[in-house]
């Protein structure tokens, strides 16, 4: 089961990859090295729901999050981004997720009529798009982005090899400290790092549009050379090259969640740049939360140039 766990892995990565396009079964598949037969079982297994169900989610969660932070994209683009043909089957198959259309998205202050959503149906997640934004008064929107300014540096930096275990209880912070100690010492043990080696966590959803229980965490440990094999549930991956925006947050654990909603709603919209797809990383400054709760860590978004 390991092993698979690390074939699956790849399915993931291809999945992440190639959203802009359709993409069928049998290449998914065949990236994980797995017949498609023996896949959907494995994968649903695994995954807690059908390979077709994941990338119908994947898709449409990327896309509120475009909506709501990538405002320099129209509607249509964001379709096509995320692997509609049309902007009319993209709103259809939004507005049935989600129970509210993606423009309708774009304007949290208004009030709109919203229906349940698969969402709602099969996952038992509410969705409340104001929930996305910061919408403070000018007053206070001034204060925070100087806030924002003063933590905030940036990097250009080359693709970072790490060596990485997915967690199993979404953003959970009790199991994953514990998985992070098992997996530093192991490392270790295994010769993958040194002592006091750099840890980032990649955070693949965002618990606002994804529930709870579907959220995926990576652990991931630089390493100078990756494995040729890891030993299973370990697997290989890499933090792409590019330019990076990073946050130093050093505070309570509980504040972490508004310093994330006051970096995509309200510093990139006046920053001239936009995040990529790649999600959001944290680079942890210190060995997990104290035990007053407080953290120490940098919050990191691969950017690009806003158009126009």
């Amino acid at each position: 089961m390991a092993e698979y766990r690390q074939r699956v892995q790849r399915a993931l990565e291809f999945i992440r990859s190639n959203l802009a396009r359709p993409i069928r079964t049998a290449e998914i598949a065949k990236a994980a090295s797995f017949s498609e037969y023996h896949f959907h079982r494995i994968f649903r297994s695994l995954m807690g729901e059908t390979v077709g169900h994941f990338v119908t989610r994947h898709r449409l969660e990327s896309a509120a999050r475009m909506l709501a932070y990538q405002d320099d994209l129209s509607v249509t683009e964001i379709g096509l981004a995320c692997g509609y043909s049309s902007s009319a089957n993209f709103s259809k198959a939004f507005s049935s997720f989600f129970g509210i259309s993606p423009s309708a998205l774009r304007n949290p202050g208004e009030e709109h009529k919203q229906s349940v959503g698969v969402l709602k149906k099969r996952y038992g997640k509410d969705f409340s798009p104001s929930e996305l934004y910061s919408l403070p008064e000018l007053p206070l929107m001034a204060e925070r982005l100087s806030a924002l300014q003063g933590m905030l540096r940036f990097e250009e930096r080359q693709a970072i090899a790490v060596v990485c275990i997915s967690g199993s209880s979404g953003y959970e912070v009790a199991p994953n400290v514990r998985m992070w100690q098992k997996f530093v010492q192991q490392a270790m043990n295994l010769g993958y790092c040194a002592q006091d080696p750099e840890l980032f966590g990649i955070l693949h959803d965002d618990p606002v549009i994804t529930a709870d229980e579907r959220c995926r965490y990576d652990a991931c440990i630089r390493v100078e050379e990756l494995p040729a094999s890891p030993l299973a549930p370990l697997f290989c991956s890499q933090i792409p090259a590019g330019r990076f925006a990073i946050f130093h947050f050093q505070g309570p654990l509980a504040e972490l969640d508004a310093i994330y909603r006051d970096i995509y709603s309200l510093w990139f919209p006046q920053s001239g740049l936009a995040p990529c797809s790649f999600p959001p990383i944290e680079c942890y400054l210190a060995a997990g939360p104290d035990e007053d709760c407080m953290v120490d860590l940098e919050l990191q978004f691969k950017t690009r140039s806003a158009r126009g």
